[in-house]
């Protein structure tokens, strides 16, 4: 990813851990997908 994209995924993945935790870890998965 470039780091604009990587930028807004980390805060999209910050965002979702304050509102639950598990959603955060399900964000990384989603991510890390081709």
């Amino acid at each position: 990813m470039n780091k604009i994209t990587k930028t807004i995924a980390v805060i999209g993945i910050n965002i979702a851990n304050a509102a639950n935790p598990n959603a955060g870890t399900n964000a990384i998965n989603i991510c890390s997908e081709p």
